[in-house]
């Protein structure tokens, strides 16, 4: 009888591990797992904090000043929740990267993807207002470039150069291409 209990325990063991496992390995398909040690986990979450934390408190600073006039940094309130929810991706991924949680890695290329496409939607925007500028629109006679260098623009620089440090120090190798580009 004791053999049989022992066993039993051993297989419900084995597939409390095996569903832990599966619930760590959505998007196995995307990231060589065996690479990601728990201390580059750490290394990753940090990066993502350090990201994810001036996100955050800029894009609130933004919205907030939004509400009482122009500042330091312009008042934007979309562009400032977009930039909260930026840092907010960041910092999501880092818990799961402190928690050694791989799905973590999901969120750090999110934070990647959505403030490069942003930051990109901020430079659009700056050439066009500019054009405007050029061509003496009356709306545009008095505008000037300040108005339009929003914390977007540069805070792009901080994921960026992270994700060039995590590619070059063979940290992040995905293996995998996408539209011929490697990721």
């Amino acid at each position: 009888m004791g053999r049989m209990e022992h066993e039993e325990d051993i297989k419900k063991s084995e597939k409390r591990e095996e569903k832990k496992n599966n619930g760590n390995m959505r998007g196995a398909s995307l990231v060589n797992l065996s690479l990601l040690s728990p201390e580059k986990m750490h290394y990753i979450a940090l990066l993502s904090l350090v990201v994810g934390v001036p996100y955050l408190i800029i894009g609130l600073a933004q919205f907030v000043l939004s509400l009482t006039g122009p500042h330091i940094i312009p008042g934007d309130p979309i562009g400032g929740l977009v930039l909260a929810l930026i840092g907010i991706i960041f910092l999501y991924g880092a818990r799961d990267f402190l928690n050694d949680v791989t799905d973590g890695i999901s969120f750090y290329y999110m934070g990647i993807i959505l403030s490069f496409i942003f930051s990109v939607l901020f430079i659009l925007i700056l050439i066009a207002d500019w054009a405007e500028f050029l061509l003496e629109n009356e709306d545009f006679l008095d505008w000037s470039p300040r108005e339009d260098v929003v914390p977007g623009i540069y805070l792009v620089i901080l994921p960026m150069l992270f994700y060039v440090h995590l590619r070059k120090n063979g940290i992040l190798r995905l293996g995998h291409t996408f539209g011929g580009w490697e990721l």
